[in-house]
């Protein structure tokens, strides 16, 4: 009996060795399982010069790994596992309770891990942070201008409580390093805006559930919390407050996190329009890399693919403002227009020629929590 079994084990094991070529063989399904939001690798091509062998190597073990046989099956089993154990809805989300969505992992950064407070910066690689920030804002103190260093806070630093039963923030987290370094030992300009939108969500909701981005209140609220801190070194910069907008509830379209997870069709909830009143300016909006002139709706703002830069002018007033951000200046730019004649807005790296060009009176540095540094 017992050889009986081992045999069946054998050729079980033997079988799941198998079925990835096995199914290789097999004609492909014309539609996929699972949307994985990019390119899957395609088949390199053979050269003969033996110095480009060990790239082809790497390559045909990247095509191999996209397109073996029962791939797909494979993946949905083990989504399937990790939803049911882990919450886990892809190697970068996770769902939440009542219908939240936590991005899990953005550009190899685990965000969990940070979370729970287990990783940290050494002392040397704050140091480190310290003396570039401080080069650059003395670099632009001599030619002028003022400079912020701006925090985004992840979506879990705002709303910890729908996280997954099992995951607890607990412990010191980078960005908490981070701010208590800089504020003991440098005199940089640093915002974090984690306070102000804690406080702010008591009375409006400032994220997204479906998506990994605040949404047009929260940015509202992160805008004037920036002029607010500007305003104690750049005269004539006042806050504007909510009742400057009207308020529309609205349902939304899914998110980024829902569309990564592979879950169309989920109706956002937290998705205000928030409509400027006849007493605010009007603004104009331009894109590089698109056809947009003009000021579409304050909800509606074409992005470009490739970045580059966007600009928003205000007749009224005349100093400018030059922002190196990542994807949550793009609802920020607008907020952030009422109170300059013109905000440009890079999504590349800083980048000195940009500044000598525009002559900013002010220079910001967003990032978000999950990719500070």
């Amino acid at each position: 009996m017992k050889r009986w079994l081992d045999l069946a084990l054998v050729a079980l094991f033997g079988l799941g060795l198998a079925l990835p070529t096995i199914g290789s063989l097999c004609s492909n399904p014309k539609g996929r399982w699972l949307p994985e939001g990019r390119s899957l690798a395609s088949v390199p091509e053979w050269n003969d010069d033996p110095s480009l062998w060990q790239e082809y190597r790497q390559q045909l073990e990247t095509y191999y790994g996209d397109h073996f046989g029962c791939r797909e099956p494979w993946i949905a089993f083990d989504l399937l596992v990790k939803r049911s154990l882990f919450s886990a809805m892809g190697p970068n989300v996770l769902a939440g309770r009542g219908g939240w969505f936590y991005l899990q992992r953005d550009a190899g950064i685990d965000a969990v891990s940070d979370c729970l407070g287990v990783t940290h910066f050494t002392l040397g690689r704050l140091k480190e942070l310290q003396r570039q920030l401080e080069e650059r804002r003395d670099w632009l103190a001599v030619r002028g201008i003022k400079y912020v260093y701006v925090i985004v806070p992840n979506k879990e630093s705002i709303y910890p409580e729908y996280l997954p039963e099992w995951l607890k923030p607990s412990g010191t987290t980078k960005v908490d390093q981070f701010v208590n370094y800089m504020h003991l030992h440098s005199t940089v300009a640093v915002l974090d805006l984690r306070p102000g939108l804690r406080q702010a969500r008591q009375r409006n909701a400032i994220y997204y559930k479906t998506d990994s981005h605040w949404n047009l209140m929260g940015a509202l609220v992160a805008g004037e919390e920036i002029i607010s801190q500007q305003s104690r070194q750049i005269s004539g910069l006042v806050p504007l407050s909510l009742d400057a907008f009207h308020v529309q509830p609205t349902p939304g379209t899914e998110g980024d996190l829902v569309r990564m997870a592979g879950e169309p069709g989920v109706v956002e909830d937290n998705d205000p329009v928030l409509i400027p009143g006849t007493n605010l300016p009007s603004l104009q909006f331009s894109s590089s890399g698109t056809n947009a002139v003009g000021w579409p709706p304050i909800w509606n703002i074409p992005v470009p693919e490739n970045l580059n830069v966007t600009t928003i002018k205000n007749p009224q007033l005349t100093q400018s403002l030059v922002i190196f951000g990542d994807s949550f200046a793009v609802k920020l730019q607008p907020f952030l227009g009422y109170h300059f004649g013109q905000v440009i807005l890079s999504r590349e790296p800083y980048n000195p020629d940009l500044v000598l060009r525009s002559q900013p009176v002010l220079v910001m540095d967003e990032v978000v929590e999950r990719l500070l540094f």
